[in-house]
């Protein structure tokens, strides 16, 4: 692929970015993409990331914020006061006193996804919620330790529009947080995700949430939550869930195939027509042919992004499922519009498999095969 004049013009000027005074009126979509290549290169820093704070910027996405210091992120609020939505990425720099500011100047704040931010206190958290209060329509945070029940409490109390929620690898997350969410009634979208190998998540206290908001939500992720078993499936998101676009259940262990194929058989039957356009079933290591299979007859026409990683059970001839090639006559087609599909670790996979996804599914752009010694 040879690359656009503007692709060139743009790695040059990352190249010599600490050189740069201004980078004018450039669009934000090229703003995005320098953002993206400087954080890869680790060159954002407190000085370059002046060039990416205009008091015009709405929404602003960083996504290394490494080597950025206290007075860098700070400056954020000084210098985009009219930002809807905000999201630092490895933002271990943060203090108390930057969420402070960020609770008095961002007063058009509807979003905020923050991850690393593990020196910002409780108090200070408390503060930031207090203070957005029911502006705030969605809260996502990552890696910070100190984001404790009083914060989640004060959540649920403040922020009653909120309708996108994601509390991942947080160490002191467990139940008594996951009740609290249920007060979140106009949630769309749910991530519980990578709570500590010591805390409690229990199946009944996910299923009880589910029983709660499951009617609205489009999107569920409940990666890593280890004790997710096949009674959240059958009696959380098959009862509950009927509107899911979105589904991620990477690392669930306790999974099975029979509980996945029930689930989307099921489904199929109940609700007909509502299929998923997200599946990542990654690592759910059980799962075989004949979970597959229902996945493909249930959401063959919607399935654009799909994680098969490290499914070991899955044969070639469960693989050209997805290509609408079946062993008995069901009477489906291939996943048409699959866009990105990741088998990575299917030893199952050959050249023949590969081929013919590639050719029956004609939508596809991105597909990983790392660690399919037959291809």
């Amino acid at each position: 692929r040879v690359p656009s004049l503007q692709d060139i013009c743009i790695n040059i000027l990352v190249q010599y970015i600490e050189n740069v005074e201004a980078f004018g009126d450039i669009g934000s979509q090229n703003m995005e993409k320098i953002a993206k290549i400087i954080c890869k290169n680790r060159k954002l820093t407190t000085q370059t990331v002046r060039l990416f704070l205009e008091p015009t910027v709405k929404d602003l996405t960083l996504y290394d914020c490494t080597n950025v210091d206290p007075t860098g992120l700070t400056n954020i609020a000084h210098f985009c006061p009219s930002l809807k939505s905000l999201k630092l990425i490895y933002c271990g720099q943060m203090t108390s006193e930057v969420m402070d500011t960020y609770s008095t100047h961002l007063k058009d704040l509807q979003s905020i996804d923050l991850s690393g931010a593990f020196l910002v206190t409780s108090d200070a958290w408390v503060n930031f919620i207090k203070t957005v209060g029911d502006r705030l329509e969605s809260f996502k945070i990552s890696h910070s330790f100190r984001f404790d029940q009083t914060c989640i409490e004060a959540l649920s109390q403040h922020c009653p529009n909120l309708r996108h929620l994601k509390l991942s690898r947080l160490v002191k997350m467990n139940d008594n947080w996951v009740t609290l969410v249920k007060k979140f009634t106009r949630l769309t979208s749910l991530e519980l995700a990578w709570p500590d190998r010591k805390a409690t998540l229990t199946p009944e206290t996910i299923i009880q949430v589910l029983g709660a908001l499951g009617e609205h939500l489009t999107e569920l992720a409940l990666p890593g939550c280890r004790e997710v078993n096949d009674a959240v499936l059958l009696q959380g998101i098959l009862k509950h869930c009927p509107n899911l676009k979105a589904l991620n259940l990477q690392e669930c262990e306790n999974i099975t195939s029979e509980g996945v194929r029930k689930l989307f058989t099921q489904w199929k039957t109940v609700r007909p027509g509502n299929g998923l356009e997200r599946l990542n079933i990654c690592r759910c290591v059980d799962v075989d042919d004949d979970a597959l299979k229902a996945i493909v007859l249930h959401s063959n026409k919607t399935l654009k992004h799909v994680n098969l990683h490290s499914l070991d059970k899955l044969s070639a001839g469960g693989l050209e499922m997805l290509a609408g090639k079946f062993n008995d006559d069901v009477g489906a087609a291939a996943c048409g519009v699959l866009s990105t599909l990741n088998c990575s670790f299917v030893r199952s996979m050959d050249d023949f498999v590969l081929k013919l996804l590639v050719d029956a599914c004609t939508s596809l752009t991105l597909l990983n095969v790392w660690g399919c010694s037959q291809v």
